[in-house]
Parts: structure tokens; sequence; C-alpha cells
């Protein structure tokens, strides 16, 4: 009897519908570089309305990241760098200084990411840092920007928004698929490298460093 009744649960167990595999993406995490456009606003907002508006403007900028991914690729951690050159003006004449940035994202991916799928849109927030590359040394002034340097490079928090697409393609690298990402994104400063000459201004306003961006990058690993 007894013998009668596990083979009479086993062919049950095995007529049963399977559930499907979760799909998703093959890899587990990613590497890539990127170039493309950047504009930041005003260094000295809020200082003064007659004060020259220190506006570093557009700029070109290029970068690296690593992705993980989890969820079957629909959730991701990005780790992110990138390089800019600006112009700002200043006493002994215009002035090409770097802006370096750093962040960490989370990465929602609007749709699941299935083998099949050639176009992924997502959305990404998270927070780091951005460096001015302004140069050590003596304190000093620009009195038409109505600003002051301390004399010390220092690093600002910044947040960090955007909007991206992975077009994925048939080539591949190492076994593994090559994806086009265009992105746009915002990196919000929250305090300037500049000081107000005048003490009676307070904090200087937000700076918006917004870059759009073209890039290429490759799975590694399994998922």
């Amino acid at each position: 009897m007894r013998r009668i009744l596990i083979a009479t649960l086993i062919a049950a167990a095995l007529g049963l519908p399977r559930a499907p595999a979760l799909e998703g993406q093959e890899y587990g995490s990613a590497v890539g570089w990127f170039g493309g456009a950047a504009y930041s606003t005003s260094l000295n907002s809020g200082v003064s309305v007659d004060a020259e508006d220190m506006l570093p403007g557009l700029s070109w900028t290029a970068g690296g990241h690593y992705d993980y991914w989890l969820g079957g690729g629909r959730f991701g951690l990005r780790l992110q760098g990138a390089w800019q050159r600006h112009t700002i003006p200043w006493n002994q004449g215009d002035r090409r200084v770097s802006m370096i940035s750093g962040d960490i994202d989370l990465t929602v991916r609007l749709t699941s990411p299935e083998p099949g799928r050639t176009v992924t849109p997502y959305l990404l927030l998270g927070g780091g840092f951005v460096r001015w590359a302004l140069g050590s040394g003596a304190p000093t002034s620009y009195p038409p920007g109505g600003v002051s340097y301390g004399g010390s490079e220092e690093f600002q928090p910044v947040a960090v928004g955007g909007l991206g697409f992975d077009f994925r393609t048939p080539m591949t690298w190492a076994d593994q698929p090559l994806v086009i990402r265009l992105e746009g994104r915002d990196h919000v400063q929250f305090n300037s490298p500049f000081d107000p000459i005048n003490p009676s201004v307070g904090d200087l306003g937000m700076i918006h460093n917004i870059s759009i961006t073209l890039g290429i990058y490759t799975g590694i690993g399994g998922l």
C-alpha cells in the first residue's frame, strides 16, 4: 500500500506544470567607458546681481564605470568616475580648470533585460563627490565675481539623478555582449568651491552639472 501511495505522489508531482525559469541577462557585472558633453551652471550664483557670472558653461567629459547587477539584471549598483575641463574667469585672465567626480548609484531598469530585448531604459539615483582642481596656495579673491578662494581644493558632496538607455548589440567581447549606453544625468553640487567676499551674502547657490554621454560596456561573469 505504501509503495502504491509513493508511486502515486511521484506521478502527480511529475504531472504538475513547472514554474518558468527567471529570465534576465546572462552577465552579473559589467565594465565600460563613456564620453560626451557636460554643462555646469554658475559657481557664484546668489552672490550679487551686479557680479560677473562665473559660468563654466559647456565642456567635454569622459570616464568609466563598473556595474554590479541583481534580480536578473533589473537592479544594479554602479561605481562611476569622470573628468571634465572647464574655463572660468580670474584675475590673470580665463583659467582652464579640471573637475573630477565619483559616485555610487542605484540603477533601476524600467523593463526586464530579457535575452531577446535589445533596448532597456533605466533610472539612476545616487550620491558622491566632485572636486574642482583650482590649485593650492595662499587665499585669493576675484572682486568682479564677488568671491574668494581659500587656497585648498576640497571634495564637495553631490546628489546624482539620471535617465539612460542600454542598446544591446550583436557584437561580443570574450563571449560577452557589447552594449551601447546613452545617458543623461545631473550632479547636483550643494556647495560652491568659492566663498562670497561679502559675509552678509551667506552660502552661494547650488551648482548643476548636467552631462549627456555615449559609451560602451561589456558583461563580466555570470548572473
